[in-house]
């Protein structure tokens, strides 16, 4: 049997989970594979003899304690008493979980603790975020980048198979990981994902030139670039930031922030209600650090979003060329937000194209990832 995990958060895991709800559909009826999902709350609509959930949830550090791994670890083997396991499918934040299990391993990776480690250190200014908000949460984040670059070292040598979810990521594998991966197979099959139509759904209003209405949603991390919307005076644009909650910023900070003409939208992974939201604005910003793919833009692309991303030279860059279906600029720029200005005020024609683009670009679908998934699994049992 193979068993696959995979975790349901507020970010692209949940995405990529999605993705993967009709894989029996592309396999035997009697084809040896189970799904493990960590989640808060079952997901009604799944068969559970083939998805089996697990309890959990992301905000709950006592999981990660030596006994609260250990209770989902057996939890998990409770569960999977009944099958002689040949094989797990792991993402690496959940390696302490399947660590113990004798058996082969295939990492699924999604993101890659050592350039992410590097590109934080590299960016001082992504400390910001430590004044704002009641955690230190830069600082946190740089201290466990050490565990958490042991621990993927350890998930990359234990696992003979690994799965590459973009050029970025398999460009990236053979940088800064060539020694450990050497004679191991790896099959890139990018992330993707799907967007709501909405009748209704606006590109750009009559007044964005005049009022440029920008919006960001995504994780509150420091990978995202956040602050530099946070250090920014966006007046005359105003700047809608989802993705996190009031609650993360300091009281004091707050009023602070929505002086500099940020305001913040409620989170929700509703794909519908992002699609309304995205709706409401003129143009979406991106000024993630270091991306292995922004689903998120991916997402905002297909709906032919007007998009301006940092060029980080990752993920970004495999997505939007530059001038052509998005922009790319400079967010280390002490320019940058004029180079945003100028971007709205461009002529709608050349912006609606620039949607057009978009909105017509080569994404892989939902079909092909499953497609190419079935083929891998069939190859690797």
């Amino acid at each position: 049997m193979i068993i696959y995990g995979l975790t349901i958060n507020n970010g692209g895991l949940l995405r990529v989970t999605e993705s993967m709800f009709d894989i029996f559909d592309y396999l035997d009826e009697d084809f040896p594979l189970r799904i493990v999902y960590f989640s808060e709350k079952k997901v009604e609509k799944l068969n559970e003899e083939l998805f089996i959930h697990q309890p959990w949830n992301q905000k709950d550090p006592d999981q990660l304690s030596d006994d609260g791994v250990e209770k989902i670890v057996k939890n998990i083997k409770r569960n999977l008493k009944d099958y002689t396991i040949s094989r797990i499918i792991f993402e690496s934040s959940t390696y302490r979980y399947w660590k113990n299990f004798d058996c082969k391993k295939t990492l699924d990776i999604h993101i890659l603790e050592k350039p992410l480690y590097q590109t934080l250190i590299s960016n001082p200014r992504a400390a910001l975020l430590d004044q704002v908000t009641p955690d230190s949460i830069y600082t946190l984040l740089v201290r466990m980048g050490l565990v958490s670059m042991k621990r993927e070292v350890e998930a990359l040598t234990s696992s003979d198979h690994l799965i590459s979810n973009s050029k970025t990521t398999s460009r990236d594998l053979n940088s800064y990981y060539a020694n450990i991966i050497e004679g191991k197979r790896i099959d890139l099959i990018p992330v993707t994902t799907e967007v709501s139509k909405l009748g209704d759904f606006q590109i750009l209003s009559d007044t964005y030139q005049k009022n440029p209405k920008l919006i960001y949603f995504g994780r509150f991390h420091p990978q995202k670039g956040i602050h530099f919307l946070l250090e920014t005076n966006w007046k005359p644009m105003t700047l809608s930031i989802k993705g996190f909650e009031e609650s993360l910023v300091s009281n004091k900070s707050l009023k602070k922030i929505e002086e500099q003409g940020i305001r913040f939208i409620n989170w929700t992974s509703e794909a519908t209600e992002i699609a309304r939201d995205l709706s409401k604005q003129d143009f979406v910003i991106f000024p993630s650090l270091y991306e292995p793919f922004g689903l998120a833009l991916s997402e905002s692309l297909k709906l032919g979003k007007i998009c301006i991303a940092h060029d980080n030279k990752s993920g970004h860059n495999e997505q939007i060329t530059n001038g052509i279906n998005g922009y790319l600029i400079d967010f280390n720029s002490k320019d940058f937000k004029s180079e945003i200005y100028k971007i709205t005020q461009k002529p709608k024609e050349e912006l609606m194209q620039v949607s057009l683009n978009a909105k017509n670009g080569s994404f892989s679908t939902y079909q092909e990832r499953l497609a190419a998934f079935a083929k891998m699994l069939k190859e690797i049992l």
